[in-house]
């Protein structure tokens, strides 16, 4: 076997059909500066060990070149309108100073191939057989480039759980491209996703995936998600809405596969796709505007929601007081919280999660399709979540949105429920996107369903609120809700009978009863 090394400037050699019946065998290459090899059509090349083209050197491949060595390219990138084959019986190496430009390229090495550098193809690539592990290095299709053909399975894909990207290029221009399979896995788990980009502009425009076999950071699903999410990057797209086909694998699964769904999160909130598909262990979104982390989450409706408990409002500070928070009075789970109603939520924390928390709160969603028709009758889930001195109601985190896990099929209809305020519920479905609700019912005494279902509970600025009062949770407020005021008078800590919810019960506590009397709840039954 011959061991071909072009040494001089500006020699080229030439592997043409007719002088060859069998292709040539070489042990290794080495195409110094300035020298250049050219394989024409119709020609097979073997190299039974590595290629090196040094600086200065150029490969045209117009033929098929056979590597069963390492390929290290620090000299030109367009190596030819060939084909390149990596057919080894040890682990392979592609990489070099210069990001080599395959036309096609085939993977068939059992013990797999690897890159140390980055690395293009435009044509087609295949996945005969072995890992491609691209680790912390780039692999671009470029415009031209076809999904990648292959049997593809956990020992047969492009390993793509390090900091390397798999990208996918774009033709300049306004187009609504064919989806792309980014048939990418992490160690041992073959787990693609299909890219879908609707009609997007694109400029030097790219999209780029790689996987991660973990929890994403910024999931809370605490009892049904995904061990595994997909980052997703684009470049140079703009005006785009995109859809994703997830695929994962049985091990990826925690708690109930059926009770998730896929989801995005943007670095800023959550996009919410469909429910997984349990028989082909997928999930879809569609008409995703933003980049991030697909994975599958338990939530299936995020609730962005804002209210004022009237007795808990001051009107020196304009937020809510957090006495009961500061003073370490507030049970750990929802269920202590709300026993005076029977609550039997299982919310708990260790420990509560801000400074900001004022007290624990539930919300009920209605899935109807007026608020007339939002009765009790028509209750999907009941959650607890912690209210914020600004309003907010956040999840168990003391941060995030509160999740349900429910599907709406009508309209979400939201009620606040307070320990000690009458219940209210929003006069309108908030309006949604990507399964996430924003409603403030702060700023506007018509945003409760009913008549004067809210009280203002400050002028500068304008501010509304629930009733407080309620201590009996009657749904009416009247003198009998002053007989628990009476009975714990002096007490300190957690109590119904604590209307302004400052820790201490005494006769502050009858002044929103007797400025509320007769009020009640217009909450449909």
């Amino acid at each position: 076997m011959r061991k071909l090394k072009l040494l001089v400037g500006g020699l080229m050699i030439f592997i043409a059909l007719f002088a060859i019946s069998t292709g040539s065998a070489f042990a290794d290459i080495v195409i110094k500066n300035g020298s250049t090899m050219k394989v024409s059509a119709g020609t097979e090349v073997i190299v039974s060990a590595d290629v090196d083209l040094e600086t200065g050197a150029t490969l045209t491949n117009s033929g098929t070149f056979t590597v069963k060595g390492d390929f290290t390219n620090a000299g030109a990138a367009d190596l030819g309108s060939g084909s390149f084959v990596f057919n080894g019986t040890a682990v392979q190496t592609i990489g070099g100073a210069t990001i080599s430009e395959f036309e096609d390229i085939e993977i068939n090495n059992a013990t797999g191939v690897g890159l140390s550098g980055s690395t293009q193809v435009d044509g087609t690539m295949t996945l005969t057989n072995g890992v491609f592990n691209i680790g912390g290095n780039n692999l671009t299709f470029g415009v031209a480039a076809t999904a990648v053909v292959g049997t593809l399975s956990a020992s047969t894909m492009i390993q793509a759980d390090g900091i390397g990207q798999v990208r996918k290029a774009f033709t300049d221009g306004t187009s609504d491209p064919a989806p792309f399979l980014f048939t990418i896995g992490s160690v041992g788990e073959y787990s693609p996703i299909e890219i879908n980009f609707n009609s997007s502009d694109f400029a030097s425009a790219y999209v780029a995936v790689n996987v991660t076999a973990s929890k994403e950071t910024d999931n809370s699903s605490a009892d049904n998600y995904l061990e595994r999410y997909w980052t997703i990057v684009n470049f140079g797209i703009t005006s785009y809405t995109y859809d994703l086909t997830a695929t994962y694998v049985d091990a990826d699964i925690i708690g109930t596969e059926a009770d998730i769904s896929g989801a995005l999160y943007d670095g800023a909130g959550w996009l919410i796709g469909n429910p997984v598909t349990v028989a082909a262990n997928t999930f879809f979104c569609d008409d995703f505007n933003d980049d991030g982390n697909a994975t599958g989450v338990e939530f299936r409706i995020l609730s962005d929601l804002t209210v004022i408990v009237q007795g808990a409002y001051r009107s020196v500070s304009d937020e809510m007081d957090n006495s009961l928070n500061s003073f370490g009075f507030l049970p750990l789970t929802a269920a202590e919280a709300y026993s005076q109603i029977g609550y039997g939520g299982t919310e708990a924390v260790t420990a509560i999660p801000s400074a900001d928390v004022v007290d624990w709160i539930l919300v009920e969603v209605r899935d109807a399709a007026t608020p007339e028709t939002a009765t009790s009758a028509t209750i999907a889930e009941t959650v607890a979540g912690f209210l914020l001195q600004d309003g907010s109601i956040v999840g168990l985190d003391g941060v995030s949105p509160l999740p349900f896990k429910v599907l709406i099929s009508n309209n979400a209809y939201f009620v606040i429920i307070h320990r000690n305020h009458l219940k209210i519920m929003t006069a309108n479905s908030p309006t949604e996107s990507f399964g996430s609700y924003s409603y403030d019912f702060t700023d506007d005494p018509n945003k409760a369903y009913g008549t004067s279902a809210l009280i203002q509970v400050d002028t500068s600025p304008v501010v509304y609120g629930m009733y407080s009062g309620d201590v009996n949770a009657s749904i009416f407020i009247n003198n009998a809700d002053k007989v628990p005021v009476d009975q714990n008078m002096g007490a300190v800590g957690y109590y119904q009978a604590d209307c302004n919810l400052s820790v201490f019960v005494n006769n502050a506590d009858k002044v929103p009863i007797d400025q509320n009397i007769g009020m009640f709840s217009q909450v449909p039954f």
